[in-house]
């Protein structure tokens, strides 16, 4: 079996490639290149390049991961002996051979699986001054029927349950393979867009939010806040996207974001691809159903038709072909606020107008 590996950030799980699922590799004399060149780096499996599933059962912090793992052994049966490690947290990687989407929680609550588009720390690592280590040394069994089953429905009913705000059939068709980054970019000039309908619509942004980026790469933090300056409140949600990195504080990040506004001007840097995100890292995009349609996030929402005319104001709405996504019912500080089209000599004199905050 070969195992792809690739460098991670000291004391850290971000990688140190920007797009180690091209760069992973399992040629000895590029890996004593990274070696000399990152001395003290940590190093990543590529899962799904190695064809190598892992089951990731999560202890830290009062995590119930063993004790779900349990009752689906009880339920499916036992895990078959295999090849496993111990993480930093205390936590067991069983690693089979074979092929699995990367979920989280999917199995159950606190056990994931990492496989196509996924990454694991292997044993060597350290975090914090605890080391990732094997627990034995025992061939890598096939994948038990029952975890790949239950992975894939995982998928599929994530699949199902979106609802595609657009028909990405009618997107513009895009010619070629994404190979690098800026290919892996759009330009796209309109208004500030509505942040809601991403947070519906795509686990990258989503994720995000709900973790400040904690887990993220440098590569996936970096685009999160390319995204945020396309955004209203763009600057309070960039410092929301990233306030839990390793590597977060207030200084870099607006450094980081005027370095964004700076080369959207000057090298007219646009909207990021989902391919783009993907090669920085992001398991989620395995399973997103707007994936195929190589375009971007950003795709999914648009400007706000009215900056905030305020319910109540005289009201005579003009008729526009806009998705009636871009109407969106928002609540701020629990005051209902609905954007409403007007003639532009009312709109004019319609009240103040909110600027939106960020509410997650």
């Amino acid at each position: 079996m070969s195992m792809y590996i690739f460098p991670i950030k000291e004391n850290a799980k971000s990688p140190a490639l920007v797009r180690w699922g091209t760069q992973s590799s399992n040629d000895p004399g590029q890996i004593r290149t990274w070696m000399r060149r990152w001395p003290t780096a940590n190093y990543g499996l590529d899962c799904g390049k190695s064809n190598i599933a892992v089951v990731d059962v999560d202890t830290k912090n009062g995590k119930v991961g063993q004790q779900t793992l349990d009752q689906l052994e009880a339920e499916y049966g036992k895990l078959p002996e295999t090849r496993m490690s111990k993480t930093w947290s205390g936590g067991t990687h069983y690693l089979f051979r074979g092929s699995i989407p990367s979920t989280a929680s999917k199995l159950g609550k606190d056990v994931d699986t990492r496989g196509r588009g996924g990454m694991v720390l292997l044993p060597g690592s350290k975090i914090d001054g605890c080391p990732y280590e094997w627990i034995n040394d025992k061939p890598f069994a096939p994948l038990p029927e029952w975890v790949a089953n239950m992975a894939a429905r995982a998928v599929e009913s994530t699949v199902l349950g979106h609802q595609l705000k657009y028909n990405p059939a009618t997107f513009p068709k895009r010619e070629g393979k994404v190979e690098s980054l800026a290919e892996g970019l759009e330009r796209e000039e309109m208004p500030p867009l509505d942040y809601g309908p991403l947070i519906v619509e795509c686990a990258f942004f989503r994720d995000a939010l709900k973790s400040g980026g904690k887990e993220y790469s440098q590569p996936m933090w970096n685009l999160t806040t390319l995204m945020a300056t396309f955004l209203e409140s763009g600057h309070a949600i960039a410092h929301k996207l990233g306030n839990q990195h390793a590597e977060y504080d207030r200084d870099s990040t607006d450094a980081l974001w005027n370095r964004k506004q700076r080369e959207r001007k000057d090298r007219g840097l646009g909207w990021p691809s989902c391919s783009t995100i993907q090669a920085a890292g992001c398991s989620a995009c395995v399973a997103c159903p707007h994936f195929p349609a190589g375009k971007s996030p950003l795709n999914f929402t648009g400007p706000r038709v009215s900056r905030g005319a305020l319910v109540g104001a005289v009201e005579k709405p003009l008729i526009f072909k806009i998705p009636r996504t871009f109407l969106q019912r928002r609540d701020y500080d629990n005051v209902l606020v609905i954007a409403k089209l007007l003639p532009k000599k009312e709109a004019k004199n319609a009240g103040p107008r909110l600027d939106p905050a960020v509410h997650v």
